[in-house]
């Protein structure tokens, strides 16, 4: 990939596959969703972000539109000791070409992760709420790309929700 590429994750696009996996297209749920949420690149949504701006701090979570409470809680727990969570990335800086690249404990084993930097987020124009971000500081990213993380394992941000993962 040269510096003007942007990158694409093609195991976990930006598309319906990838927040609603297994969902029926007729749950009600799944129509409400699609209607509100668009998947957008962090550049056209947050300016000037980072993995850590202003500190990693436990009460920086705030949860977003998918249920995703348990792992929040979990995130919340590491953040007490920020060196934790700065340590599950394995590049610490945004990069130009969109790629965020973090490890995970997977049923047992750690899984390193490579994500584009396109999130779901509401359609309204210039929304800075993207979903997992945290709460006061909306340039600060590392929230909302473990979360995506968390889903591309299972393969969906659906197949996350409410802690039944397995």
């Amino acid at each position: 990939m040269n510096s003007h590429t942007t990158f694409l994750d093609a195991y976990f696009p930006p598309g319906d596959k990838s927040l609603f996996g297994k969902m029926i297209s007729v749950e009600k749920r799944y129509t409400q969703r699609k209607q509100q949420l668009v998947w957008r690149r962090i550049s056209e949504v947050v300016w000037n972000a980072g993995l850590f701006n202003d500190g990693i701090h436990p009460n920086n979570i705030h949860q977003g539109e998918f249920g995703t409470a348990y792992l929040l809680l979990a995130l919340s727990a590491l953040a007490e000791r920020p060196q934790r969570i700065r340590d599950l990335f394995l590049a610490k800086e945004v990069c130009q070409q969109g790629v965020f690249a973090c490890s995970l404990l997977f049923r047992g084993r750690w899984k390193s992760l490579y994500l584009d930097n396109f999130m779901p987020v509401p359609r309204e124009e210039h929304s800075q709420n993207i979903f997992g971000c945290s709460v006061g500081l909306p340039s600060q990213l590392w929230v909302s790309v473990l979360e995506k993380a968390w889903a591309k394992l299972y393969g969906s941000y659906y197949a996350i929700e409410g802690g039944e993962v397995e």
